[in-house]
């Protein structure tokens, strides 16, 4: 272990966590006891809360986290959910993907007047939006019916344009944008099964390839300069994190865990990180320095 290790203060299935230039001070959520499954999970624009996306005794659900409260509250809940759920920039809307007869699409709906609609009015199956600071455009995973494939799309709210950003024979899926909206990560799947993560610009020209191991789950930094991702190994999965540039890779966490998820809050004081743990999804909330 470098001198750059810090041994972290959460412990996981009788094994510690290490990770390389974080040190985690206290566990501020841990979901082991409340939620079976932690599907996905978005922090809100000021740092206040989360909203994720999760399953328990009555099925699949989207709930807000407030951490000021260290409160849970149930923000909706339909059968019809498919687990990706992000904050809309204002901070007062959520957007989430949920099937409508035989496609999926992306809807938006107020916390506090329980109002939902859909997001756009376009024809396309549609899941996993992401948005960068600003909500002129969304980016998300859509149908190519053409070549029967995932690809990555973005919609143009000002000018009502839909953009096809991505084209071939692979699937593309969790399109995330970076805080500045100029760069797009995403996890591109090979006709053999590997993946790996791809960034193009807002228009769809190729940036970067991370390759080297099924890589997955790409997340951004509130400075949009460098990013994480999860590469899964033999018997764990374990974060990385790179400069936008590609340069500077380095192992974040060291310890053997199935870790599915991790991102960072907009203060970078603390990370969501989504755990297996006993055939169950956990999330947890870290206060780092």
């Amino acid at each position: 272990m470098t001198a750059r290790t810090f041994v972290i203060l959460l412990f996981l299935n009788i094994r510690f966590l290490y990770c390389q230039d974080l040190q985690i001070v206290d566990t501020l959520l841990n979901t082991t006891d409340t939620y079976e499954d932690i599907i996905s999970v978005s922090w809100k624009g000021d740092g206040s809360a989360i909203v994720f996306c999760a399953t328990d005794s009555l099925g699949i659900g989207i709930f807000v986290y407030n951490l000021d409260a260290a409160k849970y509250s149930r923000v909706y809940r339909d059968s019809l959910l498919l687990g990706d759920v992000v904050w809309h920039p204002d901070n007062q809307h959520i957007v989430y993907d949920k099937k409508t007869g035989r496609q999926s699409s992306l809807f938006i709906r107020d916390i506090e007047k329980d109002i939902e609609a859909s997001l756009f009015n376009r024809n396309i199956p549609a899941r996993q939006p992401s948005f960068s600071n600003n909500d002129d455009l969304v980016v998300f995973s859509g149908f190519d019916i053409i070549n029967d494939n995932w690809q990555v799309y973005t919609y143009d709210f000002v000018y009502d344009n839909l953009n096809q950003l991505t084209k071939g024979d692979f699937n593309c899926a969790d399109p995330v944008f970076s805080p500045d909206g100029k760069h797009i990560l995403y996890e591109k799947t090979q006709p053999g099964g590997d993946t790996l993560i791809e960034m193009i610009n807002w228009y769809g020209n190729f940036e970067l390839r991370v390759e080297g191991g099924n890589a997955r789950s790409p997340n951004w930094k509130s400075d949009s300069w460098r990013f994480i991702y999860v590469v899964e190994a033999q018997h764990s999965a374990e974060v990385y994190s790179s400069r936008r540039n590609g340069d500077g890779v380095y192992r974040l966490t060291h310890n053997g865990i199935d870790e599915v998820a991790m991102t960072f809050s907009p203060d970078n004081q603390f990370v969501t990180m989504i755990v297996e743990e006993k055939a169950n999804k956990v999330l947890f909330i870290l206060s780092v320095e």
